[in-house]
């Protein structure tokens, strides 16, 4: 779905120009498409949970990218929540 930013996370974001947008416009951006990520998990049939795919050369199940989207998402609540901490202290 989107590109490995692992490698290269600062040049991914210049590339991007998130700080050209303004913070409600990458809110909205966030929230709608984890809205529909999750809409898209509450429908998977649980016999298509053992699916897989090839992830950096490995096969994952659907199962666990679901598992591993939502470990992902919780780090980024985190540092959001980090990143508030900071600017309200």
């Amino acid at each position: 779905m989107f590109p490995d930013y692992s490698s290269d996370n600062e040049n991914w974001l210049k590339i991007e120009h998130y700080n050209a947008l303004s913070w409600n416009t990458i809110l909205s951006l966030w929230k709608e498409f984890n809205l529909l990520i999750a809409h898209i998990i509450l429908h998977v049939k649980a016999d298509c949970l053992g699916h897989s795919w090839i992830v950096s050369n490995k096969p994952a199940t659907l199962d666990y990218l679901i598992h591993d989207y939502i470990r992902h998402l919780k780090e980024h609540i985190a540092h959001f929540q980090d990143r508030y901490d900071e600017i309200v202290s």
